[in-house]
């Protein structure tokens, strides 16, 4: 049997458990797993990762998790979940000829993009992908916030132990995943449902590209609670004995009405989860140029409720199974099989983060904090430090005689300083240029992006507006007005146009109208036209109202009310005997006005 290596403990903080693992590696390569734990937090009320609660509680639970478990391992490897990081994609020209260049690239995107100021962040990236033309070089880049990672790492640095490296959870897994021959000859996939978020990694033939998803476990916990007006903790503890994803369809409902109650929860939500994969594959498939995913892997807590494969096969029109990152390691003897059975679905990022120590991985990502990079520099140079300073000591009497030389070297170097402090200002000038002219570029940048967001607001209101009417109208113009308009004579019902006049100000026009002095956004939209009805009399105001019942429901327009009557023009008028054609003209105030 192969010599053991020194043991590392392997421990993946999620967005409510922590799961942590002891590997013993042999000379051969053998990676063995000794010692396991399993740990859940965070069901309180208020427990979010955005909150110091959430954080608190995660703290003790480790604690208590290293103290009660006395792993033997000295060195730690931690991976964090996605949750509590930010993980961008990024396309760079394919400068490979000078790594300098593509690393000062990288870093300027990264920072451009860190969701908080650097000096609160760690960040890290790596380069992933080449386009097939090679202009182009997709990268990864990760942050995360600092003063998080630095409270886990006193944590493990309290309980005498040291750190490896840190990464994320959804980095850690696609190691797991590569390692075990995943996504090697198709696309595939691997949904990981964890407690607060859910991540969607795509793997192609050594591609990489990862969502993190908003919608996981808690979601039906938080839906649960509402539904049975319950608390957190109580609502998680009927998901976990009742909960399955219903089949829909023509099947039967179970007999336990909670239980029918909440297996529609849990579809709804898992049908929510299945439009954002969705839009997950067509996005990878746009801005990456992907290939059609092939298969699905399941992983993570919240995967293993009754019937998930199933709904995810039935949607996707893909096979669907668990992931088994267990292939490409050993187990102990000693090692309870079974519990570990109950919980192998969650140690992917685990046995990722544990296969660090094995050899080069595909993503190597290392979010270890400043001060304790600076220690591990400090440790590394003490040996060379003690002799320096004995060195020092024996040297001290035959340079003793050379003082005088040393001053004039001393000179030399002090003009030298002085000429490099000069130049360094130069420059410094020059920096302070280009960041002043960055700025510029920032704000200008930031005006056309303005610009941008308010391109798809006529389209979309003029969509809710088709939606709100009936087929019996017709519209002989829709204007924006800028101002009330209030009639000054009575108006005789124009002729029928057949089509839109376009939206513009409604400024005076002629002496029938006065308005206000026009303002720089569109509140009031226009509406002029007729309603055709086989009996005016008793159709032609029903439809007036419905229509004005419609705009109101779009959430678009006020509600109209009787107040509203001396400065909102709402002229209808019936059709006569002889004629079933009605004329109306309706002034709605816009909710939100609309800039010009």
């Amino acid at each position: 049997m192969a010599k053991r290596k020194k043991n590392v403990l392997c421990i993946d903080i999620g967005g409510d458990t922590i799961k942590a693992a002891e590997f013993a590696y042999s000379d051969a390569g053998v990676m063995t797993l000794v010692k396991f734990a399993f740990a859940e937090f965070g069901f309180g009320e208020n427990s979010s990762a955005e909150n110091d609660s959430y954080l608190y509680a995660m703290l003790i639970e480790l604690k208590k998790l290293l103290d009660e478990n006395h792993f033997s391992a000295k060195l730690v490897n931690i991976s964090v979940s996605a949750q509590n990081s930010f993980i961008r994609f990024v396309k760079i020209p394919a400068l490979t000829e000078n790594e300098e260049k593509v690393r000062q690239i990288i870093e300027f995107e990264a920072r451009q993009n860190a969701p908080l100021p650097v000096d609160q962040m760690i960040l890290d990236y790596q380069l992933t992908n080449t386009s097939e033309d090679g202009a182009e070089i997709d990268a990864m880049i990760v942050n995360v916030k600092s003063a998080d990672i630095e409270k886990i790492v006193k944590v493990i640095q309290d309980a005498g132990k040291k750190i490896g490296t840190i990464e994320v959870s959804p980095t850690a897994s696609y190691n797991a995943c590569r390692a075990n021959m995943v996504g090697e000859e198709n696309c595939e996939m691997i949904l990981n449902i964890g407690g607060r978020c859910s991540t969607l990694i795509f793997i192609d033939q050594g591609s990489y590209f990862e969502r993190t998803l908003a919608i996981a476990g808690n979601t039906i916990t938080q839906q649960i609670s509402k539904e049975f007006g319950v608390s957190l903790k109580e609502a998680e503890d009927l998901k976990r004995r009742h909960g399955f994803v219903a089949l829909g369809g023509a099947y039967e409902d179970p007999d336990s009405e909670v239980a029918a109650i909440i297996s529609k929860i849990i579809r709804n939500v898992m049908t929510r989860l299945h439009g954002e994969i969705n839009r997950s594959i067509n996005l990878y498939r746009a801005q990456q140029k992907g290939r059609k995913p092939e298969k699905l892997y399941l992983a993570g807590g919240s995967s293993v409720m009754t019937y998930t494969p199933r709904f995810f096969s039935e949607k996707l029109k893909v096979p669907v199974e668990y992931l088994n990152p267990f292939q490409v390691i050993a187990i102990a003897d000693d090692v309870d099989k079974d519990a570990l059975s109950e919980v192998a679905h969650v140690f992917s990022e685990v046995i990722g983060i544990g296969l660090r120590n094995v050899g080069t991985c595909p993503l190597e990502i290392s979010l270890i904090p400043e001060a304790l990079k600076r220690e591990r520099i400090f440790n590394q140079k003490q040996p060379f430090f003690y002799a320096s300073a004995v060195t020092m000591l024996l040297c001290l009497g035959i340079t003793f005689w050379s003082f005088s030389k040393q001053l004039v070297t001393v000179k030399k170097d002090s003009t030298r300083a002085e000429q490099q402090v000069a130049t360094t200002n130069s420059i410094m000038t020059k920096v302070d240029a280009a960041y002043r002219k960055l700025n510029n570029s920032k704000s200008a940048y930031n005006k056309a992006a303005e610009l941008l967001v308010g391109r798809n607001t006529w389209p979309e209101l003029l969509n809710k507006i088709q939606a709100a009417t009936l087929p019996e109208i017709w519209f002989t113009s829709v204007e924006g007005a800028t101002a009330l308009v209030i009639t000054k004579k009575k108006e005789t019902s124009p002729e029928p146009t057949g089509g839109f006049r376009g939206f513009g100000s409604l400024e005076s026009s002629g002496p029938e109208q006065t308005s206000a002095l026009p303002t720089g956004e569109y509140k009031w939209i226009v509406f002029d036209g007729y309603i055709r009805t086989d009996n005016p009399k008793a159709e032609a105001t029903h439809i007036y109202e419905k229509f004005k019942q419609n705009l109101e429901k779009t959430g678009v327009f006020k509600k109209f009310t009787i107040a509203d009557s001396d400065r909102m023009i709402q002229n209808f008028k019936l059709g006569s005997q002889d004629t079933n054609i009605s004329t109306f003209k309706i002034e709605a105030e816009l909710i939100n006005p609309i800039k010009r």
